[in-house]
């Protein structure tokens, strides 16, 4: 699995899962992709020009979320869509890393340790105080928030397993453990909010998995013979 579990801190690069679909597509919708491909890119200079981690993104809005390593640390910054200067959201001596912004694009779900060890904290998208939103457990990341706003799904560390688990947002609930299995990572609601997809090892392959949100129904992805991992589940229509 990879790396960037376990060693949450280190920058990552997020994988795009599109080979299967391309391979699916027929040659009107290829040469329409092809056609999207071309339209121009916002070019964003950065002072100094480097992204460590670009780890969020809000479809809705008019800005980006992401970890940026410079002034000594690695903390979080917003960036508008039409460029310019980023933006400093978190003031810390801790490593801010995983952002994720809420569904109504208000609050901005991210992981620190700030408290000792890796946790998922919550910061209005205006700057602001930061609230600890996890408190089972020592190890929790990679935060996902369900559309409506009411669950988030995340992955705990169980001993030296790493769980999908799942909180009510809305309520006092205890946290939930959806699976029994040890490397998953890189949950994601489905945009009608009823599954989560994650990625898991079984037969010592990596592959995708959904489940229901209460744990009760799983199913395996089917996949080429490579491995695949940290999948995001695009929104209706794009």
């Amino acid at each position: 699995m990879s790396k960037a579990k376990r060693l949450w801190g280190i920058p990552a690069v997020f994988l795009l899962l599109a080979a299967q679909a391309l391979a699916q597509s027929t040659p009107d919708e290829l040469a329409q992709k092809r056609a999207e491909q071309a339209q121009p890119r916002v070019a964003v200079a950065f002072d100094p020009p480097k992204f460590d981690k670009y780890v969020g993104y809000y479809q809705l809005g008019p800005k980006a979320i992401f970890t940026l390593s410079r002034d000594g640390g690695s903390q979080l910054y917003l960036l508008g869509r039409e460029g310019g200067a980023p933006r400093r959201l978190t003031t810390s001596n801790a490593i801010d890393t995983e952002p994720a912004f809420s569904p109504d694009g208000r609050s901005i779900y991210f992981v620190s340790d700030r408290g000792g060890g890796p946790q998922i904290y919550r910061i209005p998208v205006n700057g602001g105080n930061v609230e600890r939103v996890t408190f089972g457990g020592s190890y929790n990341i990679s935060p996902a928030i369900s559309p409506d706003g009411r669950t988030l799904a995340y992955i705990s560390r169980q001993g030296s397993a790493f769980r999908l688990y799942t909180l009510d947002l809305a309520g006092n609930g205890q946290p939930q453990a959806l699976t029994d299995t040890s490397d998953d990572e890189s949950p994601s609601f489905a945009p009608n909010g009823k599954l989560i997809i994650y990625a898991s090892r079984a037969a010592g392959r990596d592959v995708l998995m959904t489940t229901t949100l209460d744990g009760k129904i799983k199913a395996r992805l089917v996949s080429t013979s490579a491995d695949v991992r940290e999948p995001v589940w695009g929104p209706y229509g794009r």
